[in-house]
Formats: C-alpha cells, sequence, structure tokens
C-alpha cells in the first residue's frame, strides 16, 4: 500500500493527510498483533518529474509537494506498527527521476528493483 501522490495532486489538506497516515499506522499495528505472520510493506511515493507532465497536473503535484507527504509518510510509519519492510521509492527513483515517462510512471527495470527488494526480504 503506499499513498502521496494523488492525494496531492486531489488537494487532501495535509493536516487530514497527517491524521490519515497515522490511522493507517494504527491499523497496520492491529494487522501485526492479530497476524504477526502477516508481511507487511510500505513504499513512499517514488520521485515526480514534473517536467514531464501537463502543466495543469505538474501544478497540482509538483515533487516540492509530494515530498512534504513522502516525509509524513517517513516520519510517522517508517520504525512504527511493526513493518517488515519500508521501501522508499523516493530515494530509490530520485537518481533516475528523468526516466519517469508521463511524470509519475518509471521504466519496467526500476520496478524489478523494487520486486527483487521486496523477494531478499
Amino acid at each position: 500500500a503506499g499513498a502521496g501522490q494523488w492525494d496531492v495532486k486531489e488537494g487532501l489538506d495535509f493536516e487530514r493527510y497527517k491524521d490519515e497516515i497515522e490511522d493507517i499506522g494504527r491499523l497496520l499495528g492491529e494487522v501485526r498483533r492479530r497476524s504477526p505472520d502477516t508481511g507487511l510493506i510500505w513504499m513512499t511515493p517514488p520521485t515526480v518529474n514534473e517536467h514531464r507532465m501537463p502543466k495543469p497536473k505538474a501544478e497540482q503535484m509538483p515533487e516540492s509537494k509530494v515530498s512534504e507527504y513522502r516525509k509524513v509518510q517517513i516520519n510517522v510509519l517508517k520504525e512504527f506498527y511493526g513493518l517488515d519492510l519500508f521501501l522508499e521509492a523516493g530515494a530509490l527513483t530520485y537518481p533516475r527521476v528523468t526516466e519517469a515517462f508521463d511524470g509519475v510512471h518509471y521504466p519496467e527495470d526500476v520496478y524489478d528493483v523494487f520486486l527483487q527488494i521486496v523477494m531478499q526480504r
């Protein structure tokens, strides 16, 4: 599961977003308590390349704003709730941001790296 890019695009209030991420964290904690063998993975949004987006979309969800929402996920979820893996897709995609062909989606080999990280856990 993940969140962030589309919350920014749709204009979700930042404070409400933080509250919802905290709610998700509590739910993940409950899943961990009830089912300790269930693998829990969280992936932050990848880096956005607004230069590859249509202007209206780029204005709605610039990387500067997405990064603030990403930081909420990192601050709230990374150290809590018994996640088995916290995949910081923003950090992993930053060096390859120019390859985000539509501004938010990356070539398959980027997602293959994500999958390899998950499978090694």
